[in-house]
């Protein structure tokens, strides 16, 4: 996952945002200059508002001139096709509870790839000041992973649960959502 810095300093409205890319290990630097003429923002968003796979950036100004900007992610469109996005429901159509578990695994078996592909997210509840991040839950693949099986962990009344969904195929989820329905038999 990528990493932006939305900065704010009391009575200056000009402190510099900074939008950094996970290059495995680290981070580097990508701050647009665009961002940086745009001044410090308070609200920052992130869903994929074109739905094309990929993230992108809603912001709040902090300047009482300044704007609400939206940084629509120029990722290819066969980059953007190794992603999928998880809504949860609960029984009730309630959207994803804070703290829920998602765990995406690759069902691909790949002699380069012995190993597997893992990754996971924690469900918050938020964003920032002034902010929401929209759901579903944004996960990004390799490009040898086209199947998967997408676990979900939570507590209800004090006990733990789970559900799992196998044999997700990314091509078939482009342009569009996996909804999981908890409690919906």
């Amino acid at each position: 996952m990528d990493l932006f810095v939305g900065r704010y300093l009391s009575g200056e409205a000009q402190v510099s945002d900074a939008l950094f890319r996970n290059i495995g290990g680290g981070f580097a630097d990508v701050t647009p200059t665009i961002l940086l003429v745009e001044g410090a923002s308070h609200g920052v968003s992130w869903a994929d508002f074109d739905l094309d796979g990929d993230v992108d950036l809603a912001l709040a100004n902090n300047d009482s001139a300044g704007t609400h900007p939206l940084y629509v992610n120029g990722l290819s469109a066969a980059r953007g096709a190794r992603s999928l996005q998880v809504l949860v429901l609960d029984g009730q159509g309630r959207w994803n509870r804070a703290g829920m578990k998602l765990t995406a695994t690759a069902e691909d078996i790949v002699p380069a790839h012995p190993e597997g592909y893992r990754t996971g997210r924690i469900l918050d509840a938020g964003g920032g000041y002034a902010s929401q991040s929209a759901q579903p839950v944004h996960f990004g693949f390799p490009s040898w992973v086209t199947r998967v099986s997408v676990r979900v962990e939570w507590f209800e009344e004090g006990q733990p649960r789970t559900a799992t969904v196998s044999g997700v195929e990314l091509a078939r989820f482009q342009h569009q959502w996996l909804v999981m329905r908890l409690g919906v038999e």
